[in-house]
């Protein structure tokens, strides 16, 4: 195959991270649309978004959530305007490595490596449906959406019982639209605050979306708008140490979804103290 690959090797990172980048030069990356050309019987939709099928360019530049993932480490003017020349991943990935300095291209390098790491996650490990949680324990599902006509951020967050019975939700929209992954951490943040005044001890957190779960374990700091909410999180976590937050795929999370998705029918703050009519199906059906 052609391409300049003593670039690539000569980049500032580590040998695997330098392998992967290999592996997708070589169209060895599993994506689902690649396992299927296998004959491997998986749906061939990205797991993250659900609005494409999972091939290399989608995972690491067309899924909303890759793309919202190089604003936030800092790359995506290193990644815009190859998108424009290059068709492939892999003459990406090349051109990157022959003409930017060699620790850039191994922060690049990096970035491609955490994404595989998360998209190999959530095809693998996390259910497809709703559990409750343990005995003792309440779970909050929590979710966000846009409404490019409106112009708007939605938010929606559900909270129910060991038992799977509902216990409260709450829904939010402002004018504006933020990132995907600003949106997504201010939705977690609202739920854990709205959680906060019924005055429960072991709480289950979950969201769809991994990189707000991942920053939340992460030490990085910043001054972007969404490093603060991130902040912001972690200090109301400190306070409440039987509060935890996981990532789920959105298949798990679709009562906290139909809630954001929803948000602008009602006014721009609600809750519920009753189970509100778009959810009552989702919940009948995943409580049995």
């Amino acid at each position: 195959m052609n391409g300049n690959w003593n670039s690539l090797w000569k980049i500032s990172a580590p040998a695997r991270v330098k392998h992967l980048l290999w592996r997708i030069c070589r169209d060895c990356l599993p994506t689902r649309v690649r396992l299927r050309q296998r004959h491997v019987p998986c749906v061939p939709n990205c797991p993250f978004c659900d609005n494409d099928f999972e091939d290399d360019w989608h995972v690491f530049f067309g899924c909303l959530d890759a793309i919202s993932s190089w604003r936030a480490a800092g790359l995506y003017d290193v990644i815009f305007p190859r998108l424009h020349s290059f068709s492939d991943a892999k003459s990406v990935i090349i051109d990157i490595c022959s003409k930017e300095d060699r620790n850039l291209a191994g922060r690049v390098a990096e970035w491609f490596s955490a994404q595989q790491v998360r998209h190999t996650d959530g095809n693998h490990e996390n259910p497809l449906q709703w559990n409750p949680p343990p005995n003792g324990f309440f779970k909050c599902n929590v979710d966000a959406g846009f409404n490019r006509q409106l112009g708007t951020t939605k938010r929606g967050w559900c909270l129910r019982d060991d038992h799977g019975d509902f216990i409260i939700a709450g829904t939010a929209w402002d004018g504006g639209t933020l990132s995907i992954l600003e949106a997504g951490a201010l939705a977690l943040k609202e739920a854990i605050q709205g959680v906060i005044t019924q005055h429960l001890g072991h709480v289950l957190f979950e969201s769809d979306s991994q990189l707000v779960v991942q920053s939340l374990r992460s030490n990085a700091h910043g001054t972007s708008e969404f490093n603060f909410i991130i902040s912001s999180i972690k200090l109301l976590l400190l306070d409440f140490p039987h509060f935890e937050v996981k990532f789920v795929k959105r298949q798990a999370n679709l009562v906290a979804h139909t809630l954001a998705k929803a948000a602008n029918s009602w006014t721009r703050r609600m809750l519920f103290d009753e189970i509100p009519p778009c959810i009552f199906s989702h919940l009948n059906n995943e409580k049995s």
